[in-house]
């Protein structure tokens, strides 16, 4: 642009000297001559130079149009991002509301543990629940994954704008989109965390009915709790012990019950809470079982029903 003006001022003080030449009357007719052709070459070198100046106004005119299209096409990949931020703090919110849906439902499951068969099916929809809001948070990752690339993108593109003013103020924008998902963060783990005490709630659940079962003497039914105990919480070291005497003492299946006894010990061993005398009492079992197991002697009546 700055080259095109240069030419044109030029071209204009140019021609500008050939008209002020002066007239000498009949002696200089040979000069006038030169001077009017000179000034001919002016006019058409004028002429040329005013084309090339109008074809570089219009290649700076389209350079400013594609920018501006470039500039409303960042904002509104910049209004999609904080349409899918709203999106995603809403779906925040019912995450939140459905956690406190469930810890309210885990505390009117406690004051009904009288009524066995009631508790099995609401551990039931509880249990459908969390497959629910596992499917949930993982749509969740999804969308902070995807919301993740369009801010890349963004950045990407930014960084190529050349208005400095324009920048800064995306760079604003990014940062407060930045800030919001540092607060979905935030609400996402408390979300995990509310799905970690209900894991353990359930467990419990579980472990408490089954030994509601275990007193009632229903113990195919209290094996199934205390499975399904141990399933929600492999820690659960009190769930292997009661599984250890009902196998041991009402089942008579050894070794099932000595896998339950080793597992007792190995977890009480992990956290050195175990009594000592409590762990002798327990090896003495595993040994009797074991005992039990090796002292069964395979009649030909069994060995022909086998």
């Amino acid at each position: 642009m700055k080259r095109a003006l240069m030419l044109l001022l030029c071209c204009i003080c140019g021609y500008g000297l050939v008209r002020a030449a002066p007239c000498r009357g009949d002696a200089g007719k040979g000069e006038t001559k030169a001077s009017a052709a000179a000034a001919a070459a002016a006019r058409v070198q004028s002429a040329v130079l005013q084309q090339s100046i109008e074809k570089s106004l219009k290649s700076s005119l389209a350079e400013n149009l594609k920018t501006a299209a470039e500039n409303e096409d960042l904002k509104k990949k910049l209004t999609d991002l904080e349409r899918y931020s709203r999106g995603l703090a809403t779906l925040s919110n019912n995450l939140k509301a459905e956690n406190d849906e469930m810890k309210n439902a885990l505390i009117q499951l406690k004051g009904s543990y009288e009524k066995a068969g009631e508790l099995e099916k609401r551990v039931k929809e509880l249990e459908e629940k969390n497959a629910e809001l596992t499917a949930k948070n993982a749509t969740v990752a999804g969308v902070i994954e995807k919301m993740t690339a369009e801010e890349k993108s963004l950045q990407g593109a930014l960084d190529a704008n050349t208005i400095e003013q324009h920048n800064r103020e995306l760079q604003a924008k990014i940062q407060e989109v930045y800030l919001r998902d540092s607060l979905l963060t935030k609400e996402l783990s408390k979300a995990v965390a509310a799905r970690q005490s209900y894991v353990r709630e359930c467990g419990l659940l579980h472990y408490n009915l089954g030994c509601m079962l275990f007193k009632a003497g229903d113990y195919a039914r209290a094996v199934k709790e205390f499975r399904k105990a141990v399933d929600f919480d492999p820690l659960n070291a009190d769930a292997f012990y009661n599984l250890a005497i009902i196998y041991d003492d009402y089942l008579a299946d050894n070794k099932t019950a000595i896998t339950c006894y080793r597992r007792f010990i190995d977890i009480n061993a992990d956290s050195r809470s175990l009594d000592p005398a409590v762990a002798n009492q327990i090896k003495k079992k595993i040994l009797d079982a074991e005992l039990r197991e090796r002292s069964k002697i395979a009649s030909p009546v069994d060995a022909t029903m086998r």
